[in-house]
């Protein structure tokens, strides 16, 4: 399945790009796992991944939580499992 229509959030932060995401590698993952990512959930991986390395190279996630709030039956399981 093709998604072609993401409408924009009502609320949470906006893609910051000066931090690195671990977005494409869980895309690629849920891909692997026989599934095409809706929109919404690679802006959630996107935003909810944002991280920076410190002096030591460990990586400094710009949300130590994420919370996400959706109807039933939206796609919430296959969020999470590649992840």
């Amino acid at each position: 399945m093709r998604f072609t229509h993401f409408p924009a959030p009502l609320h949470g932060p906006q893609r910051d790009y000066t931090y690195y995401t671990e977005e494409p590698r869980i895309t690629r993952v849920g891909r692997a796992m026989g599934y095409e990512p809706m929109p919404y959930q690679r802006y959630v991986w996107a935003v909810g991944t944002e991280y920076r390395r410190d002096s030591l190279g460990r990586k400094v996630y710009h949300y130590p939580d994420v919370l996400v709030s959706t109807p039933r039956q939206s796609g919430k399981t296959t969020l999470l499992r590649p992840v």
